[in-house]
């Protein structure tokens, strides 16, 4: 692949053109991450009313509200609700191998003899 088709490819216009013509990709469009997501503010606002059309089921109504605002936050693992926080603490967040990063390969059998551990790193005091 040439150079200049190698780098920011969400953006890249020559790159975009490229790989539709070769098929990789279905459309040859920029890709636009958005911090503001109106697609989550309809969720967010059907929960209040406020929108016309689909409603969410009554019984997700608070989660939507609670978790579907259109500005990314912060909030503790869903999963803390039903864990024994006394006997387990901490909520790990992992990462991929540096070889899977913005890859649609991490499926693969030789990626996965490649890494067969992903290691969590802790400060040991923590860890004690």
């Amino acid at each position: 692949m040439p150079e200049e088709l190698q780098y920011m490819r969400g953006q890249n216009g020559p790159y975009l053109k490229w790989s539709f013509e070769k098929g990789f990709r279905k459309f040859d469009t920029l890709i636009l991450i958005q911090l503001y997501s109106d697609v989550m503010q309809k969720f967010h606002l059907a929960t209040q009313g406020r929108t016309k059309g689909h409603q969410p089921p009554d019984h997700l109504r608070a989660r939507i509200a609670e978790y579907f605002d259109p500005l990314p936050f912060w909030y503790a693992p869903l999963e803390r609700a039903t864990t024994d926080l006394d006997r387990y603490p901490l909520a790990a967040v992992t990462q991929r191998p540096m070889a899977m990063y913005h890859s649609w390969d991490s499926q693969n059998a030789w990626l996965r003899q490649i890494h067969g551990e992903n290691l969590l790193y802790m400060n040991p005091r923590i860890a004690r």
